[in-house]
């Protein structure tokens, strides 16, 4: 009797264990989709086909022809740097005008004026002044890509609408630490870029999302050059307009190399954009493969170890996968 009595409550330790494990692995999952789509459109985003007017795509036109003129010429001597100062200010005013159209956080940092550097506390990680990664996102997608101006509002409201789902979800699991929401480096920053990328292919279809996705982590880049780029800094005498527009080239320059080889590849990705790359990618499987809603997807990938929840979790498998996402 004793016996039978010990082996049913180590039945019932067991039952007990195995519950908090399901438990503590539940309160990870998305408990449904955050962001709905519009039940006419079907559109996470709203309709921003206003904004494909003839000035607009005008605008992509000289900002393309102006990045391919700086490609060839470069920033070689003092006069060249005071002519390229005098380049961009009609064409940084119109870009800001146009970004602001589509972002009150935007418009808002256009307000300011400023013109200091301010340093980035680490590479991807919080300290990065995320509305001027967005207006580098908007910058780069008029100079590359194949968005038009009103996929880039779409992308742009799509990537704010999954950053709040980011964040609740980092608050209903208490991703806290020293009294501070943590939104990156776990779950809710996986859930965020996978999520945005799920969006933007139901919005205008997986090529334009990955190429969404991929600038957004070249922004990152181009912003790192910004800060750290102390030849060119010099060079265009710390104006921030000339470091901006030689970081963007340098930009898109090496974004070219990287996709010829993984060698060039590692040297301007770290591992939080390889993580970001990677939870992109499947945000657009996921869509691909027919899935009614982002959250179930997540779900599943989340639990079969696809998703990168963490810096640690890049590894040489995970840089060369994401390679071949890239390229």
């Amino acid at each position: 009797m004793k016996k039978i009595i010990l082996l049913f409550g180590v039945f019932l330790f067991t039952l007990s264990l195995n519950s908090n494990i399901v438990s503590a692995s539940d309160d990870l999952f998305v408990d449904g989709d955050y962001i709905s789509r519009d039940p006419i459109t079907n559109k996470y985003s709203s309709d921003w086909s206003h904004l494909d007017t003839s000035e607009n795509l005008q605008l992509q036109k000289e900002v393309r022809e102006y990045f391919s003129q700086l490609n060839n010429i470069g920033i070689q001597s003092e006069s060249r740097q005071l002519n390229l100062e005098h380049d961009l200010e009609d064409l940084n005013k119109r870009i800001d005008d146009f970004l602001s159209l589509i972002d009150p956080e935007i418009a808002a940092y256009n307000s300011q004026e400023s013109n200091l550097i301010t340093p980035m506390s680490s590479y991807g990680l919080p300290g990065i002044d995320q509305t001027l990664v967005k207006i580098y996102e908007g910058r780069l997608h008029l100079a590359i890509g194949n968005l038009t101006p009103s996929n880039i509002a779409t992308a742009i409201q799509n990537s704010n609408a999954a950053r709040d789902h980011g964040i609740r979800y980092a608050e209903n699991n208490n991703f806290y630490s020293n009294g501070k929401l943590i939104t990156w480096e776990n779950a809710a920053d996986a859930l965020r870029h996978f999520a945005w990328n799920y969006m933007n292919s139901n919005d205008f279809g997986v090529a334009k999302a990955k190429t969404t996705g991929d600038i957004h982590e070249l922004a990152l880049i181009a912003l790192k050059y910004v800060n750290n780029d102390v030849s060119t800094a010099q060079l265009c005498k710390f104006n921030m307009s000339c470091m901006e527009a030689a970081a963007i080239q340098k930009t898109i320059n090496n974004s070219n190399l990287a996709k010829t080889n993984i060698t060039a590849f590692n040297n301007i990705f770290d591992n939080a954009s390889v993580m970001d790359l990677i939870n992109n990618a499947k945000g657009r499987q996921a869509y691909s493969q027919g899935n009614a809603t982002y959250s179930v997807p997540f779900n599943r990938m989340l639990a079969s170890g696809e998703l990168v929840k963490a810096l640690s979790g890049v590894n040489s498998t995970v840089r060369n996968n994401a390679w071949v996402e890239y390229k």
